[in-house]
Order: C-alpha cells, then structure tokens, then sequence
C-alpha cells in the first residue's frame, strides 16, 4: 500500500511541476499555426449522392472497428487507380452481416443491439440502405 501511495504521490508531482509555462523556455512563447492564415469554414452534415457512380472498381470493406466493436462500419472504397479512394460508410454494429442486393439498389445489414450496450435485452434486426445514398430506407 505504502509503495502505490508513493507512485501516486510522484505521479502528481511529476504533472504539477512538468508542466511549464511556454515563457520558461528563452522568453519564446510556443504558437501553433503562427504564420498561417485561419481555416475556412467547412459545412456540417454534408452528404453526397452516389447515384450512378458504382462501377465494378468498387467495393465494401467491413470495418468491425475493435477498438469499439459495439459501433462498426461498411466501408464504400473506390480501387480504381494507384490511391484507395474513401467513398462513404453505413453503419453496421457489432460482428452485423452485409450483403449487396444484385437486382435493386439496396444494401442489407443484420446488426444485433444491446440495450445496455454490450449486455442486456437483445434486439436483432435488418436494416435496408439505398445504396446511392447510403441511408437507411427500412
């Protein structure tokens, strides 16, 4: 006991008396970005249709994002060229299944949700995307 309280104590210590201020170091106050103009303003919620974009280049990547496994994505990737170019995503929970229909515009998510985020009462569902806009329709 007596060692974690000396740790917690040389922790603290260590934050309160290593954090200086800019002026400490030659009289130079550390400025980020000191020599650039501001940044424009960028619109919020900007969504881009992919209607007649899909060609056989393309295809869906399922990110099951581990460091988060109970939010997860499938991915829209361009392959055409020498760069992979980053097209869009829906939403797709934890280990969901995905399938692309073959005859209509529309992508199919199996997802399971948890009403207490990774335990509690299960719902299981399908949710049905239209694939130009990558928004759920059912």
């Amino acid at each position: 006991m007596k060692l974690r309280d000396s740790l917690l104590v040389a922790a603290a210590a260590a934050l309160v008396f290593g954090c200086n201020d800019a002026s400490d170091s030659g009289g130079e106050q550390a400025l980020v970005a000191k020599d650039m103009p501001p940044l424009e303003f960028e619109e919020i919620g900007k969504s881009e249709s992919l209607t007649g974009q899909f060609n056989d280049d393309w295809f869906f990547a399922h990110d099951i994002n581990f460091a988060t496994l109970a939010i997860g994505r499938i991915l829209v990737i361009n392959a055409t060229g020498d760069v992979l170019n980053y097209r869009g995503a829906i939403d797709a929970a934890q280990f969901s299944s995905f399938a692309q229909s073959a005859k209509r515009k529309e992508l199919y998510v199996a997802e399971t949700y948890y009403s207490r985020g990774t335990r509690g009462t299960r719902t299981d569902m399908v949710t049905i995307y239209d694939r130009d806009a990558l928004k759920p329709v059912a």
